[in-house]
């Protein structure tokens, strides 16, 4: 897997954004051979904290 983009965006001082696209190898599940992945950090109690994830998931049935 390779990463085509890497992007770690701060929104503000305590919330980021992070983006990250990579390439994977073409299948049924990644016709294109890219694969993304959104997360969303709020810093809490001194540490970076996942809210949320969007990863893409499998396409098939």
């Amino acid at each position: 897997m390779q990463v085509i983009i890497n992007q770690d965006i701060l929104i503000a001082e305590d919330v980021r954004l992070v983006k990250r696209l990579f390439k994977v190898g073409k299948d049924a599940n990644f016709p294109d051979g890219l694969k993304f992945a959104y997360q969303y950090l709020v810093f809490k109690g001194g540490e970076w904290r996942m809210f949320v994830a969007l990863t893409e998931g499998n396409r098939g049935g």
